[in-house]
């Protein structure tokens, strides 16, 4: 038996973000129904200049797949290496077997599920009547964030985005208006931002809180996808909160540490399904805490590697050959 091996261009050539989104979504199904797991889910920022490191599982019943997701991030790699600052590789598996489908390199599925994930959340929580669109960062994950918005809801009038570097706020505006026709205006502030926010999507890096509480209007959603410290804490005891996974949230982290009080609502899983209610009333405020999770690796990993089989991309290699079978 041999395995798919494919690399960045492969990846590229077939992903689609609409298909993308389905299998997110789909995902949250099975996460509510218990037909999908995410076991592992591990951080560990190594010393001095070494990577940050990650090892995320993920399994789903229904598609008889696994997946194990390594991650190395080490944030000075353009200036100092010229290459990205995330390296990772996910090895899709047979659930069953174990047996390796595909080695698939993981920068675009990584990036891509995020913001799928970010998206479908608002798909749930945000109220139905938005038009205005803010973005927290400028990078990788921030350009996923707004292709996955722009399939959801193609009535986005206007895009507000804010990182801190200026360069970087400036070219994401310019790339997206080009790529995507939309109205995206680069903002100096992130208080710009939020005040003409309906729906806000993070994904920076920022050790201190970039949103505060007095800033964000009443009803506004919030997908929190970034390190978990973009965000002032007080908003979080005013608005329902709900999670990829209760048990594994950084807020649920946090609130064993006393350092704030609000709980968590429920999965998205739960209200995906129709278990719970989201959003109930249109000044609520809503955040979503979106975690790392390797079922969301697993789904996207599939489809990537199907469409690969499909297209004839990627190199078939035989790692196991010559390997006893004790």
């Amino acid at each position: 038996m041999e395995t798919l091996v494919l690399n960045y261009e492969d990846v590229n050539n077939v992903f689609s973000t609409t298909d993308c989104l389905v299998a997110v979504e789909e995902a949250f199904k099975s996460l509510g129904e218990g037909k999908a797991e995410n076991p592992v889910a591990i951080w560990h920022k190594m010393s001095g200049d070494q990577p940050m490191i990650g090892l995320l599982v993920g399994t789903e019943e229904k598609k008889n797949i696994l997946a194990v997701k390594s991650l190395a991030v080490n944030w000075d790699n353009p200036k100092k290496r010229q290459m990205h600052h995330t390296q990772g590789i996910i090895m899709l598996c047979d659930a069953v077997s174990g047996f390796p489908l595909a080695l698939i390199e993981g920068i675009i599925i990584s990036y891509a599920r995020t913001g799928a994930d970010a998206a479908v959340a608002a798909k749930y929580l945000a109220r139905n009547d938005f038009r205005n669109v803010g973005v927290m960062g400028a990078r990788d994950m921030a350009r996923y964030f707004l292709r996955c918005m722009h399939v959801l809801f193609p009535k986005i009038e206007k895009v507000l985005v804010y990182s801190k570097t200026p360069a970087n706020t400036a070219k994401y505006a310019s790339d997206m208006n080009r790529l995507l026709g939309l109205d995206v205006q680069p903002f100096s502030t992130p208080q710009e931002v939020v005040k003409g926010s309906e729906v806000i999507m993070t994904g920076t890096r920022s050790t201190e809180p970039l949103i505060q509480n007095e800033w964000v209007n009443p009803g506004t959603h919030i997908s929190w996808m970034g390190v978990k410290t973009e965000l002032d804490y007080n908003i979080l005891n005013q608005s329902i909160v709900v999670s990829t996974i209760r048990d594994q949230s950084k807020i649920a982290e946090a609130i064993s540490k006393k350092e704030i009080t609000p709980q968590v609502y429920t999965d998205i899983g739960e209200i995906v399904t129709g278990k719970k209610p989201g959003r109930t009333s249109p000044d609520q405020t809503t955040v979503y805490d979106g975690q790392g999770s390797g079922i969301l690796d697993a789904v996207v990993s599939q489809l990537v590697f199907e469409a690969a089989k499909r297209s004839n991309l990627g190199k078939w290699v035989d790692l196991h050959k010559g390997a006893p079978a004790w």
